[in-house]
């Protein structure tokens, strides 16, 4: 069996051909698995839309990395608790630098707004998200 071929009826190429590259053709047998999100630096102390968020459900935020400890704090807004209540997360002050992987949390409770409470972590902490 060829798992090579376009010949979408055989198994295997049904399961492992959609993720082959093929160089010749823009749309046969491509599958971009790649995780493609836009950065951006946090700076100002007053609550900011993140990733062109405007409603509900419409941004995923992927990763939140901090190059410093925090001076500060960070508060995130627009996702809900267990209960399905709208809550806001909070990073408190010394949060240490790192990476913080969140895969595609979704703002299900309203516009995904982010605050620092000190100037001091301006252009410290980069966010990635990607719309829905």
């Amino acid at each position: 069996m060829d798992i090579f071929s376009t010949n979408r009826g055989s198994t295997l190429d049904s399961i492992f051909g959609y993720f082959i590259r093929n160089p010749t053709s823009a749309v046969n047998a491509y599958g971009d698995v790649r995780m493609v999100g836009t950065p951006a630096l946090l700076t100002g102390t007053t609550a900011v839309a993140i990733g062109g968020s405007t409603a509900a459900n419409d941004t995923h935020l992927m990763r939140i990395t901090i190059n410093t400890a925090l001076a500060g704090t960070l508060t995130i807004v627009g996702f809900e608790d267990t209960a399905g209540a709208a809550q806001s997360w909070v990073y408190p002050i010394a949060t240490a630098a790192g990476s913080i992987e969140l895969g595609h949390a979704l703002n299900t409770k309203g516009q995904l707004t982010m605050q620092l409470s000190s100037a001091t972590d301006n252009n410290r902490i980069l966010v990635q998200t990607r719309p829905v």
